[in-house]
């Protein structure tokens, strides 16, 4: 996974994050948010700062640490986010990168009872937002809801840098047809797993889903027209009637 060369200080970081609950007066959009693999939710949110800094007004993030420490850390990572003031963890473990029958997941089932679990203590939402393994586990949520596996907690997903391999080959029951949910998906050009995000696209409706599409790789964007359409896709969601 490929970051900017930049140091960050915890404690600044969650000095500057202000999320403020909605209120009667202001009801605001409330999104789940699921970080990527080695990060946590005081990383994911530094990432996000471009748009949360843009929707603070209007929408309420709750970022959602991982279950465990992450067994595969990317080392430019641990250089930007060091260990002494981050964790790194992960919600599923990876296994099988890099050989021929292609990426997957163990512990999923435990990642999404924790999900709900969160959910239960901390919703209701009306939407999800994930990078990277924090995209996956989203679209593994939203595939379990749609086939009624899982109660349907969410009325929009935004997906970035998602990457689809074997986990979704071996989940065929949850991926027969394609998901009927509003979805925005985030994909950088110059991302080396962009075409595994291109095919996590298409697990989800043609007719439902916005492909947003950025000079950037494998990175949580930043860029500002991108910004300024999830934005836009998120006002949307705000005026939409919730049929949960």
């Amino acid at each position: 996974f490929f970051f900017d060369h930049l140091s960050v200080d915890r404690a600044a970081l969650c000095k500057a994050q202000l999320f403020v609950g909605r209120t009667m007066a202001h009801p605001k959009l409330r999104v789940l948010c699921l970080h990527g693999n080695g990060c946590d939710s005081e990383i994911f949110k530094f990432q996000l700062s471009t748009l949360t800094s843009k929707t603070k007004d209007s929408v309420e993030f709750v970022f959602l640490d991982g279950l465990a420490p992450s067994t595969m850390i990317d080392p430019v990572l641990l250089k930007v986010f060091p260990k002494t003031n981050f964790n790194h963890l992960q919600y599923m473990t990876i296994t099988g990168v890099g050989s021929k029958d292609g990426m997957r997941y163990e512990g999923v089932d435990t990642a999404v009872d924790y999900v709900l679990k969160a959910v239960a203590s901390l919703g209701p939402f009306d939407g999800l937002l994930g990078f990277s393994q924090g995209s996956n586990l989203a679209t593994i949520l939203i595939g379990r809801a749609e086939r009624g596996m899982i109660p349907k907690h969410w009325r929009f997903v935004i997906t970035m840098n998602g990457s689809r391999s074997r986990w979704a080959d071996e989940m065929l029951d949850v991926f027969a047809s394609e998901l009927q949910i509003p979805s925005l998906h985030v994909i950088g050009e110059a991302d080396p797993l962009k075409a595994d995000t291109e095919s996590l696209t298409e697990l989800y409706s043609a007719a439902l889903r916005t492909v947003l599409r950025t000079a950037e790789g494998h990175k949580p964007t930043r860029d500002q027209e991108a910004v300024a359409k999830i934005c836009a896709f998120l006002s949307e969601q705000q005026q939409a009637p919730s049929h949960l």
